[in-house]
């Protein structure tokens, strides 16, 4: 028996309120509450946290576990919920080539569902005035933005007919949103696993790399020369 990767299945964003950047991220939570059959023991490195489970090891990658949180929660308010949004005090404009306009220009509207308030504003520029909640930049909001749109474009001129899957505007939002530090302690880290544990797909990130991988008990004794 190896490394395996695991799965156990969520949704909802979390709430903003105006700044002057961004406010902080809060991860969206499953629409009921999903125990955690882990315990937690200590975070490992810069991207993961350490978990018994009754079978053995499990590691959670944070990174890859928000991103599903909030690809997820982009999708569902995407379907059929209000969009909640964090308004910028000072909003970012996005100066842009006359190709880069063409090839983001297209997707505004599913930005704007996602809770990105991007609109056109003169020639060649976009002007954005709100993100989702759940976003944090740590007054960076600028260059994430930045970043995001850069990846979006660079996918856009690479997609059949230069347009992308709303899927695709989604995972990147979550994948930007999600650059955030690993939780600092037991019960914030219980709580991504939680909302992890509340998502649909809970196994793998928009990317289909894997949020968590378990070493079993017994893969251990093995390593360990026991029988």
């Amino acid at each position: 028996e190896k490394e395996k990767e695991m799965v156990p299945p969520g949704r909802e964003a979390g709430r903003g309120e105006e700044v002057s950047g961004v406010e902080r991220e809060e991860v969206p939570v499953a629409r009921e509450p999903v125990a955690v059959p882990f315990r937690m023991l200590d975070r490992l490195g810069e991207g993961y946290w350490l978990m018994e489970s009754e079978e053995g090891l499990v590691v959670l990658d944070c990174r890859a576990a928000r991103e599903r949180i909030l690809y997820e929660a982009a999708r569902a308010r995407r379907r059929d919920e209000p969009v909640e949004t964090q308004v910028l005090l000072a909003p970012i404009t996005l100066v842009l080539s006359p190709r880069e306009f063409d090839s983001l220009q297209p997707h505004l509207g599913t930005l704007r569902r996602m809770g990105v308030g991007v609109s056109e504003f003169g020639a060649n520029t976009l002007m954005i005035d709100s993100l989702p909640p759940f976003y944090r930049a740590d007054g960076e909001a600028a260059a994430l933005v930045s970043s995001l749109m850069a990846e979006l474009r660079v996918a856009g001129e690479r997609a059949p007919q230069r347009r992308l899957d709303d899927d695709v505007v989604a995972a990147a939002v979550a994948r930007h949103a999600a650059r955030v530090p690993v939780p600092a302690d037991a019960e914030a880290a219980r709580e991504l696993a939680a909302s992890l544990l509340g998502c649909e797909m809970p196994y793998c990130c928009p990317e289909g790399h894997p949020t968590m991988i378990q070493i079993s008990f017994q893969e251990l004794g093995r390593k360990f020369g026991k029988r």
